[in-house]
């Protein structure tokens, strides 16, 4: 491993252990300590809180109505973007011969050993 690799995974173990604190760190704060880090927004039944603030959205949510049915459009071919390529010339395709098979060369025969 190269010393920049160590450098980058050296920097990345640090960043997770430093996340992994600071979230446990929120979750064991007591009430009455000021809130150093906020994971998520207060949900609405949470408004009346005294830290708490709820912002309506903008724009009114759609009221349900039921879908028109229409009938489905006719097809429409597809318009050709760029015309067909011929070939001018023949393709030629190159012939696959196959291995021819090879005997096994033969195996040595084994010396045989002196008898004490």
């Amino acid at each position: 491993m190269s010393a920049i690799e160590r450098l980058v995974a050296g920097a990345l173990l640090l960043a997770a252990v430093a996340g992994t604190a600071a979230f446990a760190h929120h979750l064991a704060v007591s009430p009455t300590a000021p809130q150093a880090l906020s994971l998520t927004a207060p949900q609405r039944q949470h408004g009346l809180a005294p830290e708490g603030t709820w912002a309506p959205l903008k724009t009114p949510a759609r009221p349900l109505a039921r879908p028109i049915l229409k009938a489905p459009a006719a097809p429409t071919p597809t318009p050709v973007s760029a015309p067909a390529v011929v070939a001018t010339r023949a393709i030629v395709v190159p012939r696959v011969s196959t291995p021819r098979p090879v005997a096994p060369a033969p195996a040595p025969k084994p010396v045989p050993t002196p008898a004490p």
